[in-house]
């Protein structure tokens, strides 16, 4: 086999000539400096004393073959690097090792250590290298994660509007042009109608229209609650609570520990937005029939826990959620990370679902 295709095959030297040219230069200045080290007695008699003079002092062989090559080893190629160098370095320096002190020497232990030096370089070299892949890897598929997540919040948002747009035009709008109509021909009608069935007329328009609003109204507090607005968190998170204990089957209840403290206008949004789409959840999947949302505030702390005894479910490993039309999940993910809280979600088929939301005190008032 040829050389350079065994070069082209190392996993050091596969991509770029250049790489090939540091490995031949370590290469051939590592065999340079232990073929001194053998040598040096009778090529350079006052060399121990005049140019290794570290190692003179602590009488310690092959600190200058473990430094040079290794550190330029380690520098171009990384751990695999180190570790060949190591490989045929330290193997080299033991016969020199050897002729100079014996196993009893009290030399010989301090040298063996400054050889496993190598290793201890190497150990850490790879866990650095392998904690930096890891880091990138997470941040590649967080990054992943969030351009799918962002598609699909996109593709929700246009649907939402698109319902809303059909509901107005199709519901509010006609009902809205049905009034009109109705009280023009009461208008027409009034001096030739009882005063009874104009009474009727008048009710019916009453009726409808109060019915108008109040599905206004719906639309308008499923865009922005007001109640988020004009009285703040905890009444907010109340609403919502109520609301679905009103429209489903379910227990809800809310539960405060400790003193209310007001918050800021994002850190509430996020947090209302989090137990808004929790309880959307427990609704439509979790098949549940109790839901507790607890808020605990402590003085430098906020965990705010939902909790339901519904079927549960396998949350997937990793960052796959928004990939596998998990949009909710990570929408709640983004927004605590959005105000630096944490958010931890726990759920077990057939155990219920309980996430749990805690910001710290870089997120509270001070």
């Amino acid at each position: 086999m040829k050389l350079s295709r065994v070069l082209s095959s190392h996993p050091l030297t596969r991509a770029k000539l250049l790489r090939n040219i540091h490995l031949w230069i370590i290469l051939l200045l590592t065999a340079s400096i232990i073929i001194f080290y053998y040598n040096w007695q009778n090529w350079f008699p006052d060399f121990w004393y005049y140019f290794v003079f570290v190692e003179y002092i602590h009488s310690a062989i092959g600190l200058i073959v473990i430094a040079v090559p290794f550190v330029y080893a380690t520098i171009a190629f990384h751990w695999r690097g180190a570790a060949i160098i190591g490989l045929i370095s330290v193997p080299a320096l033991i016969p020199l090792l050897l002729r100079y002190y014996a196993p009893t020497s009290n030399k010989f232990p301090l040298n063996i250590t400054f050889l496993a030096l190598p290793a201890v370089v190497i150990v850490l070299v790879a866990f650095e290298r392998n904690w930096r892949r890891t880091e990138k890897q997470i941040a590649r598929e967080r990054e992943k994660e969030r351009q799918i997540y962002m598609a699909q919040l996109i593709a929700a948002q246009e649907a939402e509007r698109r319902r809303l747009s059909l509901e107005l035009h199709d519901d509010a709008i006609q009902r809205l042009i049905a009034l009109a109509n109705y009280a023009d021909n009461s208008a027409m009608d009034l001096n030739q109608k009882p005063p009874e069935a104009v009474k009727q007329d008048f009710l019916w328009i009453r009726d409808n229209t109060a019915d108008l609003t109040e599905d206004l109204r719906r639309m308008s507090m499923d865009l922005r609650p007001s109640i988020l607005d004009n009285f703040g968190l905890i009444p907010a998170l109340r609403w919502l609570v109520g609301r679905l204990h009103r429209e489903t089957e379910i227990t809800a209840k809310v539960k405060i520990e400790g003193e209310i403290r007001t918050l800021s206008p994002k850190v509430e949004d996020a947090i209302f937005r989090i137990v808004q789409e929790a309880l959307t959840n427990a609704k439509k999947h979790a098949n549940c029939n109790t839901v507790l949302v607890s808020l605990e505030f402590n003085q430098d702390s906020l965990q705010i826990t939902m909790e339901d005894n519904g079927k549960g479910f396998v949350k997937p490993e990793g960052f796959p959620m928004a990939s596998e039309g998990k949009l909710g999940l990570i929408g709640m993910e983004q927004r605590a990370r959005s105000i630096d809280a944490a958010l931890d979600i726990q759920s077990h088929p057939g155990k219920g679902t309980m996430i749990t939301l805690s910001i710290g005190r870089q997120s509270l008032p001070i």
